[in-house]
């Protein structure tokens, strides 16, 4: 892994902080952008045309499509394909491509057939098996991933357990594979992000490396509320990147650390008890840029095309781009801007604006281990620029290990960010910081793939407090109090975590990317709470246009790389001369 410092940094106080250049994230193809449009399911043949133009007008160039059971093999080997024939056609006559879904039972191969939603319940493997290399042979040349079910660790659309689900797709491995040796393997879409549901499966299966994609449908919900933003942190719900970072590390660790990660559903709802249209569109601009920012995150679908009613008080028929007659919602502009912006980009860097360095690890500023329960390990704060500590766990209880600097932060700190990479392994990481009223505050950061990834922490969204005055609430200055290594598991695991660049900033909920194409540098940036006027340090950059969603570009000058800029909802994109 290089660790080259890369010139193009931040600058405090005259003072170059510069960013790092880890490995290169996969350029955003015009693949990457998807919508589940449900043609066969939701539309009328007569209106096939016009919707599909409407899906490929706003940029999307993938659609997800759900192959029926019960209409292709109404009953045993009796295969119609006709209407699917129709539909394939379609797609690909406006050169969108498709990803199958294969799914619910069909009501003869059903394990409960006589039941009200026998579709939801495990078919029988033969049957399965059978329908799966049919279908897969019958479209070889024109759909080639096929996703395994749909959320099958929500009960609502799987009736069998983890057990059962992996015998679904190790069925569906060998049958893909006889039907189209050519097809990929989907696993999914997960309801939500579930981890410990896709650890379960992926230690099951028979080859998991058979799997060409893993897909999740990371809806911002807790409870019945789909309206948090990208960047919040709930009880029950993680940040966007914490909740793929998770996925991300539990797939590493059976051998698929390069396997695509797509997120075939996902989407806000613009019903009664939903977001209005300006906060779906602007949601929409910042999950894709974070999105596609993660390495690995290869398409993203949005869920869905169109309404399915006018009715507002039917929360789950509003969260289509269009309104059920087709007038374009806002998020219409919004993903054709979005798609055009980050097409071509790939990700060198995330950024705070005006941040100041904290630790940069090149110099021992005297981090240890402090407090540590049943854990062994040792540390090294400045190896070759980062800091290393190896730990153990030596109980099958819950062991943790703070990692201790007691540094006081800068002031009115809001907001801090940082790189580290793990083991893939089932260790959590927390944070801490103490407040002037000796009040501690923590922060679940999720486990530690193993590759360099950005963590930015919202400090006014902590998981827990505890101690000093206990109001839940900031009280400045603050002091860096550690890292937390924590065993919940009591799986006793061995392991290695690197930690680079500990910066802090001012300004909370202002999010900062660093993309690049070409010898061109590309920063996004965007507010998600109040809208700010941040300034935005780039060094050696005199000019830069501004690409704002709805608005007319604008150029900026600047003499010393200083530009006073408005930080909106949506994402701006600023295009350096």
């Amino acid at each position: 892994m290089s660790h080259t410092k890369y010139l193009l940094g931040i600058m405090v106080a005259g003072i170059m902080i510069p960013t790092v250049l880890f490995a290169k994230t996969g350029i955003v193809s015009d693949q990457a952008f998807g919508v589940n449009i449900h043609l066969r399911q939701r539309h009328n043949e007569s209106d096939w045309n016009d919707v599909l133009t409407a899906a490929a007008d706003t940029g999307a160039t993938w659609g997800r499509e759900q192959f029926n059971w019960d209409v292709i093999e109404p009953s045993d080997d009796d295969y119609n394909f006709t209407s699917y024939d129709r539909v394939v056609t379609a797609y690909q006559t406006h050169d969108i491509k498709m990803l199958g879904l294969l799914t619910y039972s069909s009501s003869w191969a059903s394990a409960n057939p006589g039941a009200i939603d026998y579709e939801m319940y495990p078919p029988n493997l033969t049957a399965w098996s059978d329908y799966v290399k049919t279908v897969t042979a019958h479209y070889a040349g024109s759909v080639t991933y096929w996703e395994i079910w749909n959320e099958p660790n929500y009960a609502g659309f799987w009736k069998g357990n983890e057990a059962d689900y992996i015998d679904l797709v190790d069925a569906a491995i060998t049958a893909i594979h006889e039907g189209n040796p050519d097809a990929k393997i989907v696993l999914g879409g997960l309801s939500g992000s579930d981890y410990t549901f896709l650890n379960t499966v992926l230690d099951g299966l028979n080859d998991p490396t058979a799997v060409a994609a893993v897909a999740v449908h990371p809806y911002r919900m807790s409870g019945s509320n789909f309206n948090y933003s990208p960047e919040q942190q709930a009880s029950g719900l993680n940040t966007l990147p914490t909740d793929l970072y998770n996925i991300k590390a539990v797939m590493n660790r059976y051998g698929l650390s390069k396997t695509p990660l797509w997120l075939t559903e996902v989407g806000w709802t613009t019903g009664n008890d939903g977001v209005n249209k300006q906060t779906q569109a602007e949601y929409l601009t910042r999950l894709y840029t974070m999105a596609l920012a993660i390495p690995d995150v290869q398409k993203v679908f949005w869920y869905t095309l169109a309404d399915t009613s006018s009715d507002e008080s039917i929360n789950d028929a509003q969260f289509g781009l269009y309104e059920d007659d087709w007038s374009p919602k806002q998020a219409v502009s919004a993903y054709q801007f979005v798609s055009q912006q980050l097409t071509g980009k790939w990700l060198k860097s995330q950024t705070l604006p005006q941040a100041q360095m904290v630790d940069n690890f090149s110099t021992g500023l005297g981090w240890e281990f402090s407090g540590t329960v049943c854990t062994t390990g040792s540390l090294n704060d400045h190896l070759n620029g980062y800091m290393s500590v190896r730990y153990t766990f030596t109980a099958d209880t819950n062991c943790y290990a703070p990692i201790s600097l007691h540094k006081t932060l800068p002031t009115d700190t809001r907001v801090l960010q940082f790189k580290a990479k793990g083991d893939n392994n089932s260790t959590l990481l927390r944070m801490r910081v103490v407040d002037s009223k000796g009040e501690t505050f923590q922060y679940n950061l999720g486990y530690l793939p193993k590759e360099w990834l950005y963590y930015n922490v919202q400090l006014e969204q902590p998981t827990s407090w505890w101690n000093g005055n206990h109001d839940g609430k900031l009280d400045q200055p603050l002091r860096f109090d550690s890292f937390v290594l924590d065993d919940t598991d009591g799986l006793q695991e061995t392991g290695t975590v690197q930690f680079d660049d500990l910066v802090s900033s001012k300004y909370s909920q202002v999010y900062q990317y660093q993309w690049h194409q070409g010898k061109k540098d590309i920063y996004a940036y965007w507010s998600a709470a109040q809208e700010k006027t941040v300034r935005i340090l780039l060094a050696g950059v005199g000019k830069v246009t501004a690409h704002v969603w709805k608005q007319t570009d604008k150029n900026y000058l600047s003499g010393d790389g200083n530009f006073s800029l408005q930080a909106r909802h949506s994402v701006t994109f600023l295009q350096t001369k």
